[in-house]
């Protein structure tokens, strides 16, 4: 278990149950609703901390301490990395290279963290609406750069419209297919940022090979000190 303190929120699920231990057979606690409010204190994972295939937070909330899987909890986390040691420079960039493939599919597919649904009407350009109508693209811009740094591709424009009381998303857009992709390892460190090396597995169709052979990619990860939080930077897309 290493330490990682952040604020965290739970999203992309109506809710998550807290386990005692961190597996889904030991004692559920409580559940927390999406939006629901936690403290990180932790993560663990089974097997390479850069490769980890099973991650789990060890959170505190409404007064309960336990555990629950990574990938529904959206981190903030303002501690300085004068103040990190390696494992847990490595375990932020682990938690945050999952979390920005998620959220970076929430915004350009789902709608956005701020969305809770889509309606069965589409505008002229195939647009979808988005609930509650009251959105604005101004709140979905604002709720995406919490979480990426404003050097990251801003796709409000292209993706979103705002007319007719409504706000409307071109769903799917941006949608990449991501396979067996992993956070190596650490590779640099300075000017705010922190350097990580990622690898991608893509599936190769070749009738004249081995059918569904795949072939490693390499790209880079970057995380930056941006107003005080960790920020994703840079992002592998897969294009």
């Amino acid at each position: 278990m290493i330490p990682c303190k952040a604020d965290g929120v739970v999203y992309g699920a109506e809710s998550i149950t807290m386990y005692e231990a961190a597996n889904s057979d030991s004692r559920q606690l409580i559940r927390l609703p999406e939006g629901a409010q936690v403290k990180v204190t932790a993560m663990t994972v089974q097997g390479n901390i850069y490769n980890a295939a099973d991650r789990w937070l060890k959170i505190r909330a409404n007064g309960h301490e336990g555990y629950v899987p990574s990938e529904h909890i959206a981190l903030q986390c303002s501690t300085p990395q004068k103040e990190m040691n390696m494992r847990e420079k490595a375990v932020l960039g682990v938690l945050m290279y999952y979390q920005s493939l998620s959220l970076y599919d929430l915004y350009t597919a789902g709608g956005g963290l701020q969305a809770k649904g889509f309606a069965e009407e589409y505008d002229k350009e195939q647009r979808q609406k988005l609930l509650p109508e009251e959105l604005t693209v101004s709140q979905i811009r604002q709720g995406f750069h919490l979480y990426f740094s404003s050097r990251f591709e801003d796709i409000f424009d292209t993706v979103y419209a705002r007319h007719d009381g409504a706000l409307w998303v071109s769903k799917g857009a941006g949608e990449k297919q991501r396979q067996e992709m992993d956070i190596c390892c650490l590779t640099a460190q300075g000017n705010g940022c922190i350097y990580y090396e990622t690898r991608t597995a893509e599936q190769k169709e070749n009738p004249r090979q081995n059918a569904g052979a795949k072939e490693w990619q390499k790209a880079a990860f970057v995380i930056a000190y941006e107003n005080g939080i960790w920020k994703t930077s840079e992002l592998y897309t897969g294009k």
